[in-house]
């Protein structure tokens, strides 16, 4: 898969990322790395803990990567989720961390498949 038809895929903004990194092999590089990021790991471990302070900054984390890769879609998602958390007070957040979970999937199955 290019990294044109990955960002298709995954529903980003393939001209926003390659205009800030110059190339596709550039582009490459910097999606690759994303599945070696440990924020989606420490989010779920805060939310298996209850730990709500925790969670926020990891999905706030989630967020910032995901704008900064133009990985539209998750970034999305990542917002609604990062704004449930902010002023938490026990409203329910498991529709939202399930959409943030499945389009994170999408982002992580899509890498495998690039050239």
């Amino acid at each position: 898969m290019t990294v044109k038809e990955f960002y298709e895929q995954i529903k980003g903004s393939y001209d926003e990322f390659l205009g800030r990194v110059g190339t596709e092999d550039r582009a490459r590089k910097y999606i690759r790395m994303f599945t070696m990021d440990p924020t989606f790991s420490e989010l779920n471990a805060a939310i298996d803990a209850n730990d709500i302070p925790t969670a926020f900054r990891a999905i706030h984390t989630l967020k910032g990567l995901s704008a900064n890769l133009a990985l539209t879609d998750l970034y999305n998602s990542s917002v609604v989720l990062t704004e449930i958390f902010r002023n938490y007070s026990g409203q329910e957040y498991a529709a939202a961390l399930a959409d943030v979970r499945e389009k994170y999937n999408s982002v992580v199955n899509a890498i495998a498949l690039l050239d």
